[in-house]
């Protein structure tokens, strides 16, 4: 495997947005609604750390430094496994952004994100 370069080849959790914590955090979803597998087929999200994936049809995945892979959301939960690791969280909107809190790699995360181009 070459050399990756750019920040997000150093850190593949960059890529999904993620602010690592040192315990559980609370999620709050009062106001949160469902996400839909429209809500995110063909589009990109930018997340809080600057992860830029997009989660194409098909359930592909796709981000410069977290990798090639798929993408799933079973309930409110979406998956991701892609080349430089997994993903695994509850995923919720409000106010027209995005909420995700599970593990990346194992570690817990939080992030929020919105549509970009």
């Amino acid at each position: 495997m070459g050399k990756r370069e750019g920040i997000h080849a150093e850190n593949p959790m960059h890529c999904l947005g993620i602010s690592l914590r040192g315990g559980a955090w609370p999620v709050h979803t009062a106001w949160a609604a469902a996400v839909t597998n429209a809500d995110l087929e063909g589009k990109k999200i930018c997340w809080s750390d600057g992860g830029r994936p997009t989660y194409g049809k098909n359930g592909v995945y796709d981000e410069s430094g977290f990798g090639h892979g798929t993408w799933k959301l079973a309930g409110g939960t979406l998956t991701v496994a892609a080349s430089n690791g997994e993903y695994t969280g509850e995923i919720t909107k409000d106010n027209g952004g995005f909420h995700i809190s599970g593990r990346i790699n194992g570690q817990v995360l939080e992030a929020s994100g919105e549509y970009c181009d």
